[in-house]
């Protein structure tokens, strides 16, 4: 079986779980799930009822915008990929002395509570998501994971991101999959190798940075910032 992601024949599986011995990345072969079904009866419920207290939310996103607030000087449209519960854009706002706010989010009843705070809001997939206008800066937070072809995620960010324009990728890294686990949302673990390779020959790395555990999430996460180039 081919690696989803670098395309190499290279690969090790075990049951659902496919390993690229050359570019490394990990991920489960589920086949595809209704997402919007998923999100609304599954990953809500995780994110809002059963969820970490908001001082610690805060507190790592927090620290997550104190890594990337340097690619936001010059950013006057900024949208975020999964607005969540808007920690991040509580921090944006906070802290941003310039730039316009936007997001796009799966779950309907997390983007009428973005609505409420009187925010820009896309109400669909990413992959769906229209806009008529171009993003300065965009940004994702462990999103791209819960994508079964993470391609589509890149297609669409082609599509809204301006020429060299910012994208911010926030992935898991160094957990493990596991064959028979039921399906949690997340389809990939990337490694740097992975995400550089699914990100180019269109976008540029410009800094990677691997977060300590508890820092941004409970877990280690890899930052990247890329650069549209093409």
């Amino acid at each position: 079986m081919k690696c989803i992601i670098c395309k190499s024949d290279n690969t090790k599986r075990t049951e659902k779980v496919v390993k690229c011995l050359d570019c490394k990345h990990v991920y489960r072969d589920y086949g595809e799930i209704n997402l919007e079904d998923y999100y609304t009866n599954n990953y809500r419920k995780k994110i809002v009822i059963n969820k970490p207290t908001d001082r610690l939310l805060l507190e790592r996103n927090f620290n997550k915008y104190n890594l990337v607030k340097d690619y936001f000087k010059d950013c006057k449209t900024f949208l975020e990929v999964g607005f969540g519960r808007g920690h991040f854009w509580q921090q944006f706002e906070e802290n941003q002395k310039s730039g316009t706010y936007y997001c796009c989010e799966i779950d309907l009843g997390l983007a009428e509570e973005a609505e409420k705070k009187g925010i820009n809001v896309y109400k669909s997939k990413f992959q769906n998501m229209k806009s008529n206008f171009l993003f300065d800066v965009v940004a994702s937070f462990d999103v791209i994971e819960h994508f079964n072809n993470p391609y589509e995620y890149k297609t669409k960010l082609l599509e809204v991101l301006k020429l060299n324009g910012t994208a911010i990728i926030q992935v898991p890294v160094d957990r493990k999959l596991h064959s028979r686990e039921p399906f949690d949302g997340h389809y990939h673990y990337f490694s740097k190798e992975s995400i550089r390779t699914l990100f180019s020959p269109e976008f540029e790395e410009t800094n990677s940075t691997k977060t300590e555990k508890g820092q941004v999430a409970n877990g280690r996460e890899l930052i990247t910032i890329f650069r549209r180039v093409k």
